[in-house]
């Protein structure tokens, strides 16, 4: 992954070697086959329907971007590509809670977190194991403690785990997206301030 002042530039090996016999396991880090993906930044004002971008223009500012790159690789790529996909990526607006009488959103449909994160599956993850466990604690208390019938028993329950969940969890969601939301500005075109501070931000990573 190479940053620069023009935005960002991602590549690597998608296929491993047919030479290598045990390429399908998981843990094995084989050798590279013969295909590759890509990836950069592409800028729109808007995106009204993303099965129409312009393909030729999202390689006019692919070009315009990095033709002055120095990395051989990424010249290399910009030279003879054709573009046949654009993906976008898609996020969703801050909502003020993910429960409601008991019911509860969890993951994408309760944050959707930017790619830049890395964070969306592991998130997902966490979300469910944290709503699981208090769901677990508040119906464990009530049945020690229950209500007239089992029903308003297990009502209250959900109500109060889901309670509990949006509260725990909300304000890690809230930093974990205001970071990436960084990491994702780090994508953009840059003045020189900012390329600086990019530079330091990538050392101190790297420390």
């Amino acid at each position: 992954m190479v940053f620069g002042s023009d935005g960002f530039f991602g590549y690597g090996y998608s296929s491993s070697s047919p030479d290598e016999p045990e390429r399908h396991l998981p843990h094995l880090i084989a050798k590279p086959g013969a295909e590759a993906v890509w990836w950069s930044t592409y800028e729109l004002a808007s995106c009204l329907d993303w099965r129409n971008v312009d393909r030729e223009d999202a390689k006019r500012q692919l070009i315009a971007r990095h033709s002055s790159w120095k990395n051989a690789t990424v010249r290399k790529i910009i030279e003879s590509v054709s573009i046949d996909t654009v993906w976008p990526t898609w996020t969703i607006p801050e909502l003020p809670t993910w429960e409601r009488d008991g019911m509860v959103l969890v993951a994408d449909a309760a944050h959707a977190l930017q790619p830049s994160s890395g964070q969306g599956t592991s998130q997902a993850l966490e979300d469910c194991e944290s709503f699981v466990l208090l769901l677990a604690h508040y119906l464990k208390e009530g049945y020690l403690h229950p209500s007239t019938t089992q029903l308003e028993t297990e009502t209250e329950a959900r109500a109060v785990a889901a309670k509990k969940f949006v509260e725990m969890r909300m304000p890690r969601i809230k930093e974990i997206q205001r970071r990436s939301a960084q990491i994702g500005n780090m994508k953009k075109k840059m003045n020189v301030v900012q390329e600086m501070l990019l530079y330091v931000i990538v050392w101190i990573f790297g420390k």
